[in-house]
């Protein structure tokens, strides 16, 4: 079964939703999924605490 929405219509969502929530940054499609993953863990902090990257 086919996705309605193209993966180029989802990414310009995707980066308008990235605009609207930082609206003094220049989005652009590449940096859209980073600033929506920075609001993640905004949103969600401590969510990745029992993560260790230390050895």
């Amino acid at each position: 079964m086919a996705c309605p929405v193209t993966r180029g219509q989802l990414k310009a969502h995707l980066k308008e939703r990235a605009q609207a929530l930082f609206p003094r940054v220049e989005v652009t499609l590449k940096t859209a999924d980073a600033l929506l993953i920075l609001e993640a863990g905004r949103q969600y902090p401590g969510e990745g605490k029992s993560m260790n990257f230390t050895n």
